[in-house]
């Protein structure tokens, strides 16, 4: 028996896969509509620290 049976098995890799994907798209969607500058509302990708690289302003106000 293999450790990884279930990549053989397409049902299992549906059950596993689509909520996964669902998953990371919907965190992906989030980071892109809501994760901004609250001052000049730069979106700088990821978390960088306590002020915007853009502005220059504190993120936690």
């Amino acid at each position: 028996m293999s450790a990884l049976f279930f990549l053989d098995n397409t049902a299992m890799l549906i059950l596993l896969g689509v909520p996964a994907a669902a998953v990371f798209a919907a965190g992906l969607i989030y980071n892109l509509l809501f994760v901004r500058c609250p001052h000049c509302g730069y979106h700088p990708g990821k978390i960088m620290g306590v002020k915007c690289p853009h502005c220059g302003k504190n993120l936690e106000e």
